[in-house]
């Protein structure tokens, strides 16, 4: 059974390519398992969102992609789950939103 460590709304009404949110550096590494919740807004016709991992926050080449989450249809959520234990992670639109918007959630939990 996994504890909850993190439960955090990261993105709101977004729409851009490329808009990314951090997950907190300091649960680098300390969790096994993440979900990530993503919905599309009312009008929504369009988008992706892709959580990814590299080695620093700050680094400014590719980041790995680890777990998608695409567009299929308006006022719903789409999930994502993953495990492994990571350094830095992100959420980023990778294909821009179309006459709509995406709120994401992070949900991340350790082993007991």
């Amino acid at each position: 059974m996994a504890t909850p460590l993190i439960r955090q709304k990261i993105l709101t009404a977004q729409t851009t390519l490329n808009v990314a949110a951090l997950i907190p550096d300091s649960l680098s590494g300390q969790f096994v398992e993440f979900t990530l919740y993503v919905k599309f807004s009312t009008g929504a016709a369009a988008g992706a969102v892709v959580i990814e991992t590299a080695w620093d926050q700050a680094d400014p080449d590719t980041w790995a992609n680890i777990g998608t989450v695409s567009w299929a249809a308006e006022k719903k959520t789409h999930y994502v789950s993953v495990t492994g234990v990571f350094s830095a992670l992100r959420v980023r639109i990778s294909s821009a939103v179309t006459s709509g918007t995406i709120d994401a959630w992070f949900l991340a939990s350790a082993k007991n």
